[in-house]
């Protein structure tokens, strides 16, 4: 009577160590939001980059992938997304870069609003502002935490 005892607690340790395990590996791991940025080599363009990169860092559950229109990932993310215009920065956020904030459309491209350098034609209208609140809606929209959107 007693193996059966002690087959019967160590089918309750391996019960509650399985449980443990499938819990450690949910997908609270997992990021509720994938940034993509795509930039052309140049200073001006990695200047911002550098600017999206401290915004992000100020986030949990972001995972941020970073490339330059000249590398191989980031000539198969402008194909993917249909990036063919010359432009010096563009932020896809979980597979979308245009978003309605505050009553407007807001589109990830390009310099953003009052940067110090913008040539002609290269100038988004998007701030670092707007980043952080798309971060955060589609962190809320990705836990189904209502209450945190802006």
């Amino acid at each position: 009577m007693k193996s059966k005892s002690k087959a019967g607690h160590l089918a309750v340790v391996v019960l509650i160590f399985t449980l443990v395990l499938i819990a450690g590996c949910s997908r609270s791991d997992q990021p509720r939001v994938v940034v993509e940025i795509v930039f052309l080599p140049h200073a001006p363009a990695q200047a911002v980059v550098e600017k999206i990169e401290q915004v992000l860092a100020k986030k949990d559950g972001v995972e941020k992938r970073k490339f330059s229109f000249d590398e191989p990932g980031g000539q198969e993310l402008a194909k993917k997304y249909g990036l063919e215009s010359h432009m010096p920065v563009a932020i896809i956020i979980n597979g979308k870069n245009s978003f309605r904030i505050k009553n407007r459309n807001v589109v990830f491209r390009n310099f953003p609003l009052g940067n110090d350098f913008v040539p002609s034609g290269m100038g988004g209208n998007w701030n670092y502002d707007d980043l952080s609140i798309v971060i955060d809606q589609e962190s809320a929209r990705r836990t189904g935490s209502e209450k945190d959107r802006p």
